[in-house]
């Protein structure tokens, strides 16, 4: 009775293992789109045919190998390795340092939202980092044009006077 019910046991979890009674894989239904592109084992690739509309055919597959990598070309990845250098600075001012006082939590918010009541300013303007610490205002961030700079800078001086502004702001290319 004990060795029925181990058997049984054991045999259960090897199907739901999706492994056959002896213990060998079993052959698993192909779940592929058609039209779509898979990487076998081998380091080929499977490509699934569509079948003709109507025909009431199943996908066929064809295995083709697959081309040497380093002559594909891929975009080039952006350079920031400067903008990372700048922001190491230990006298960079980074949001995080953003003042938690009531005046300077005020004023960031202030200016935030005259930034973002102009429509006229672009996503990357929309997003410049504004960093009050003490009254005092730094910008940071690209910006897609000089007059978006203009007019960012000439918000956080209305806001915060002309002296406590520090315009950190870059046109973006």
């Amino acid at each position: 009775m004990r060795t029925s019910f181990w058997f049984t046991l054991a045999t259960s979890s090897l199907l739901l293992l999706g492994c056959a009674e002896d213990g060998t894989r079993k052959p698993t239904t192909n779940t592929t789109k058609p039209g779509s592109n898979t990487t076998t084992p081998d380091n080929s690739r499977t490509t699934v045919a569509k079948p003709a509309v109507g025909s009431g055919e199943t996908p066929a597959t064809s295995t083709t190998p697959t081309t040497d990598r380093s002559t594909t070309t891929e975009p080039a990845r952006p350079d920031n390795s400067a903008v990372n250098k700048r922001d190491q600075d230990l006298k960079a001012v980074l949001p995080t340092d953003q003042g938690n006082n009531q005046k300077d939590i005020d004023l960031t918010a202030d200016i935030r939202k005259r930034i973002l009541q102009n429509k006229e300013m672009s996503t990357k303007a929309q997003n410049v980092k504004v960093v009050a610490i003490g009254g005092k205002v730094t910008l940071r961030g690209p910006v897609a044009s000089d007059a978006e700079k203009k007019t960012i800078e000439d918000i956080a001086k209305d806001a915060a006077g002309a002296e406590n502004v520090t315009n950190e702001l870059e046109i973006a290319p």
